[in-house]
């Protein structure tokens, strides 16, 4: 993984394969309720999915304030705006 990193030209993460999954949970639930992406992610407990991998970000706080800034919270409304379903 570190030698695609060096190849792109980017500083590597830490971790990268955990923050692509924290990414992943965090966008599903967006989407889907809490305890559907507890099961995706093959937790025992919904208290691990809450607290380790849903984070606030960005974009959270600026569709909390009606601001159109770019945010993965985004992404859900924009998909649920194109099916013709009320955000």
């Amino acid at each position: 993984m570190q030698v695609l990193f060096r190849k792109a030209g980017v500083q590597a993460w830490k971790s990268p394969m955990h923050t692509l999954r924290k990414t992943c949970l965090t966008q599903w639930a967006h989407e889907f309720p809490i305890h559907v992406v507890k099961e995706w992610a093959g937790h025992a407990d919904i208290e691990t999915t809450s607290q380790f991998y849903l984070k606030v970000g960005e974009g959270d706080y600026e569709r909390a304030a009606g601001l159109t800034g770019q945010g993965v919270a985004e992404q859900p409304v924009e998909k649920a705006e194109q099916r013709g379903e009320a955000a």
